[in-house]
């Protein structure tokens, strides 16, 4: 019995990587210069950088934004793409932390009045990745 609740301990507490410090970036405004080349140097594992991009083509009522994620793949550092559709708001800056390895959670907000959007990706163990809306609650950025 004592060592089944050591291995079940065990294996509860390896579980869970600790959480990384929470980071404020820029959101990096391409709308006139169009998608970025690919830039791996000043980036290192877990960067993350969003884009704003021009969405008049698509639908200039809504606001469409790219997120790159810096992960090591076969020992080479690779910036993976996912964009993000019809934002309701204005964003210019993203807050962001690393729950673990695989799962990022993040807000775009406006710093003028605090409006935001909760967003996570996941990258599952095949290395493919999911990304979505969060449910909305009342959150004040500081």
């Amino acid at each position: 019995m004592k060592t089944k609740l050591i291995f079940i301990l065990t294996l509860f507490f390896c579980g869970f990587a600790p959480e990384s410090e929470e980071k404020v970036a820029a959101i990096i405004d391409i709308r006139q210069t169009g998608l970025p080349e690919k830039n791996i140097v000043g980036h290192q594992e877990m960067d993350v950088d969003i884009y704003k991009m021009d969405s008049a083509f698509i639908n200039p009522v809504k606001q469409y934004y790219l997120l790159v994620v810096y992960r090591m793949t076969d020992n080479q550092l690779k910036g993976n793409k996912e964009f993000i559709n019809e934002c309701d708001n204005i964003y210019d800056k993203v807050k962001y932390q690393w729950v673990n390895d695989s799962t990022l959670k993040y807000r775009l907000f406006n710093s003028a009045n605090n409006l935001y959007e909760k967003f996570s990706y996941i990258i599952r163990s095949d290395g493919s990745s999911q990304s979505g809306r969060e449910p909305a609650d009342k959150l004040i950025i500081k």
